[in-house]
């Protein structure tokens, strides 16, 4: 297994990959754009890194850098300071608790490091938040605070 920087001919593969995530957890995709031209701009941005399994595309991680114009105390921000979201990661079923997950959010942390980014932010959400939620407290990541949503008939 491989992790790369995703090219614009991975857009197909990381679609597929991402109308399965949709599938599996539909009520993680409230908003954001998931559409083979959003991909593709993402993509382009030099924002996703794949997992590669013999030339299969086995998981990915969306990373945006961004920068607070407020101070954000609870994430130990100061007004200006730069610091990474991890908007999207997935790994296909048959691949998870391989190992695939943790490469990808350690090229996210290596990424954040080498640019001296001190801080990383990402949201757990659907039906799927206790075990990504247990994965993500291995990783160092602590819980912030808590979202929920209803919608109404």
């Amino acid at each position: 297994m491989i992790i790369r920087r995703a090219l614009v001919k991975d857009t197909k593969g990381v679609r597929r990959l991402n109308r399965k995530w949709k599938k599996e957890y539909p009520e993680a995709f409230i908003d954001g754009d998931y559409t083979f031209k959003g991909i593709r701009a993402s993509i382009k941005k030099r924002q996703i890194f794949i997992a590669e399994d013999e030339d299969n595309i086995i998981g990915y991680v969306k990373i945006i850098v961004r920068k607070r114009d407020t101070p954000m105390k609870r994430w130990g921000l100061r007004k200006r300071q730069k610091f990474l979201e991890v908007t999207d990661m997935f790994v296909k079923k048959d691949y998870r608790n391989k190992g695939a997950g943790v490469k990808l959010m350690e090229t996210a942390e290596n990424y954040a490091r080498e640019r001296k980014i001190k801080t990383i932010v990402l949201s757990s959400e659907g039906s799927s938040g206790e075990n990504l939620i247990s994965f993500y407290h291995r990783r160092g990541f602590k819980i912030n605070y808590t979202r929920m949503f209803k919608i109404l008939l």
